[in-house]
């Protein structure tokens, strides 16, 4: 099982979880990890906009391009994926709080290069990363400002 960030660069947190509600996330065909996503991985939800993490899911497919029609949203045929274990959170984590527990020392050149966001719409990430958010959004350590 591998682990990943899906980044909503454009939009809010309520677009992030319009796509949760619909289990289906974007992905285009020129995302450089695209390739390496499987069904059971993990992604925690990334919003650019306000630079927090506002859920997770597991993902249910592997890249596809085009995904199979929504019949409840009439759209153009996009790529992306299917998910499904989604976590909605009404509490995000902000990436600074993250970063500080991830990379305390400030030594992890990777790291310190995200700490501002991310440019690509999917991120690989460490098991022990996704976890760290996890728990931050699951109270195991307090969320400071």
């Amino acid at each position: 099982m591998k682990h990943f960030i899906l980044n909503l660069a454009e939009g809010d947190p309520e677009l992030a979880h319009a796509r949760l509600d619909a289990r289906r996330w974007p992905v285009a065909s020129t995302e450089r990890h695209r390739d390496a996503l499987a069904p059971g991985d993990r992604a925690l939800i990334f919003v650019a906009a306000t630079l927090e993490f506002v859920g997770c899911a597991g993902i249910r497919t592997r890249f596809l391009d085009p995904m199979p029609a929504d019949a409840n949203t009439p759209a153009p045929a996009i790529s992306g994926l299917l998910l499904d274990d989604v976590e909605h959170w009404p509490r995000g984590v902000p990436l600074h709080v993250a970063v500080q527990r991830i990379d305390p020392n400030r030594s992890n050149p990777y790291v310190q290069a995200n700490a501002e966001g991310f440019r690509a719409g999917v991120v690989q990430i460490t098991v022990g990363e996704y976890d760290i958010v996890v728990s931050l959004h699951d109270g195991d350590a307090p969320i400071e400002s």
